[in-house]
């Protein structure tokens, strides 16, 4: 019933597959240590991008932080723009005023 030469056979074969095994088996620890490596370094990275987020956003209100400082800046820059020019407005008129009252005491 049981052939001696197959079973043999079948015990050589499972005997070469111990060292397949045994390398698997160093492949998978090396892997699973890459994982927990991999995993911290996911974790850190992720809290360094929430730390990113709060400077740049302010806690999720998007009025705060970095952008709404920007915000605020390009407002109060674009203000004072708007300002300069009237004032170099009001200056350019006197002068002309000046020019003209200058011509009209000169030819009077």
């Amino acid at each position: 019933m049981c052939d001696e030469k197959k079973m043999a056979a079948l015990g050589t074969q499972i005997s070469a597959l111990g060292p397949v095994i045994s390398i698997l088996d160093k492949t998978l620890t090396v892997t699973n240590a890459n994982m927990v490596y991999l995993t911290e370094e996911v974790k850190e990275i992720t809290k360094e991008n929430q730390d990113m987020r709060k400077a740049v956003y302010g806690n999720g209100n998007p009025t705060g932080g970095l952008s709404g400082r920007m915000s605020m800046l390009e407002k109060a820059v674009a203000k004072w723009q708007e300002t300069q020019t009237w004032v170099a407005r009001v200056i350019i008129g006197g002068i002309i005023l000046a020019l003209i009252g200058a011509a009209v005491n000169y030819f009077v």
